[in-house]
């Protein structure tokens, strides 16, 4: 899979840098974690770097939660949602 397209990470590659991430940098991914929970404090508002879209809704997704659902074995959906359907074969 290539990481960058058009200048830009892809949605897939990103969830899959912060699990890496997490997975082989877990200290790194502590201080970030610590630093994103920082702003929300400081803020003091309910924002995160990252979104939850799964059931149609979107929420934010603390790097905190994303690190629990990763330690819980949950599969963590690198598309969420319906997709753009770009590569459903259907002429546009």
């Amino acid at each position: 899979m290539h990481l960058f397209e058009r200048d830009r990470l892809t949605l897939p590659a990103a969830i899959q840098l912060t699990r890496d991430s997490l997975l082989t940098h877990a200290e790194r991914y502590a201080f970030h974690e610590r630093k994103e929970e920082e702003l929300r404090q400081y803020l003091g508002k309910d924002v995160s770097i990252m979104r939850d879209r799964e059931g149609g809704q979107v929420k934010t997704l603390t790097m905190r939660q994303f690190r629990e659902r990763i330690e819980a074995g949950e599969r963590i959906s690198l598309y969420g949602g319906d997709g753009c359907a770009c590569f459903s074969g259907e002429p546009e």
